[in-house]
């Protein structure tokens, strides 16, 4: 990241940026929202961000599912849906 201070090394060239830094990013009401974590903070909300990761894979997966099969015609959507029961035999 480049500072505001115009004599900073991160004006130089080449520019030596600061950093590292954490910063966890989603949206919010349709705009991006940044805040930089400490160290601590990113240790104790991984296991957070990696179920909410895994939890958009598991959703692209199903969407991905989804459309397949709208695709197929007819009869064979019908022979390729799933039973209600067979979703209980996955593990999340």
């Amino acid at each position: 990241m480049r500072c505001g201070k115009t004599n900073c090394r991160c004006k130089a060239e080449p520019p030596v940026l600061h950093g590292p830094y954490l910063h966890w990013t989603r949206t919010l009401a349709g705009k991006t929202v940044t805040r930089t974590l400490t160290q601590e903070q990113a240790s104790r909300y991984q296991p957070w961000f990696d179920n909410a990761r895994r939890l958009r894979e598991l959703i692209t997966e199903l969407e991905g599912r989804s459309l397949r099969v709208f695709s197929t015609p007819r009869a064979d959507r019908q022979r390729a849906e799933i039973s209600p029961g067979r979703c209980a035999e996955r593990q999340i």
